[in-house]
């Protein structure tokens, strides 16, 4: 719970299991304006900006430990580690709360992916090899919003480089857009194509999942693995300029079928979204709809008063 106390700012934390890998509590902090409705003069390096006073008991044995620091601005060449990774790791939760709203709740992917695309290029500056997992993370949720949001061109392979020209949503030509009848393939980065509408059926969907990522170049052959039960023994591909896919796919009876695409839009295959009846309550933490009960507040444990 987070309350002021005239001019002290007080975090009351019910229960807390720090990370054993030195987890910590990141605050950000804001200077006063000064004259009237002009902003507050930059704080100078070393300058203190904050007095920090804590107090919290040990699980273990209940003991009382308590302490105080001042907090000084600090150049970011000069800064700790944990201070420089937890600078990364808040902006990282922001953007993709945010991104997550506007997925999920105002469906605006165009926007989502702006904010992904941004953070996927910031983590790519912070070279720590701590963040891993988490440029691998961004990059596939800004690849996934490149499909949603028709930025098919701007995805990313894991070395960073542009993605696969394959991958994307593709229309069978014989169909039109619309057309309940249209049969989809949808070709995802990680090496996995997605089948709507074969069998006659718009809602019937299967999934091939390859052996290797999809292949970069316009022409090839694509890696699916021996046991998948698709009828082929091999399928080939072809893009040519004007932006048509063809598969010529090998039967196993001796048939070759040529099948060819051209460029569809994922709003061509998405789930409609229901109508909003009443205003949606949003989880304070993760920015997405409620799943119904709440975590009640208690002011035991560790507190920390933070004084301007």
């Amino acid at each position: 719970m987070l309350r002021w106390e005239g001019r002290a700012l007080v975090l009351d934390v019910a229960t807390i299991f720090l990370s054993r890998r030195k987890g910590a509590i990141y605050f950000a902090l804001s200077g006063e304006a000064a004259n009237g409705h002009l902003p507050p003069a930059a704080p100078r390096v070393k300058e203190a900006v904050a007095a920090v006073s804590f107090q919290y008991r040990n699980a273990a044995d209940l003991a009382l430990v308590q302490g105080s620091a001042v907090c000084r601005l600090v150049a970011p060449g000069d800064a700790q580690e944990g201070l420089r990774r937890g600078a990364v790791l808040v902006d990282e939760y922001l953007t993709l709360k945010r991104a997550a709203q506007l997925h999920h709740v105002e469906n605006n992917q165009a926007e989502a992916f702006r904010l992904v695309s941004g953070l996927s290029a910031r983590l790519k500056l912070a070279r720590d090899p701590a963040f891993d997992n988490e440029r691998t993370l961004v990059r596939d949720l800004h690849n996934t919003l490149a499909m949603l949001s028709g930025n098919t061109g701007e995805m990313l392979a894991a070395d960073g480089k542009k993605s696969s020209p394959l991958a994307g949503v593709w229309r069978e030509t014989k169909f039109s857009a619309g057309e309940r009848t249209a049969r989809y393939a949808i070709f995802w980065p990680n090496g996995i194509i997605e089948l709507r509408g074969w069998g006659g059926s718009p809602t019937r969907r299967a999934s091939i999942t390859l052996t290797a990522p999809l292949p970069t170049g316009r022409r090839g052959s694509l890696p699916v693995a021996k046991d998948v039960q698709t009828g082929f023994d091999r399928t080939r591909f072809e893009i040519s300029d004007r932006d048509i896919l063809t598969l010529h796919a090998a039967k196993r009876d001796g048939v070759d079928e040529a099948l060819t695409f051209v460029r569809g839009s994922h709003s061509e295959v998405a789930d409609p979204k229901p109508a909003l009846t009443e205003p949606v309550e949003l989880d304070e933490l993760s920015g997405l709809p409620r799943r119904g009960g709440t975590a009640a507040a208690g002011t035991d444990g560790v507190i920390l008063h933070l004084f301007p």
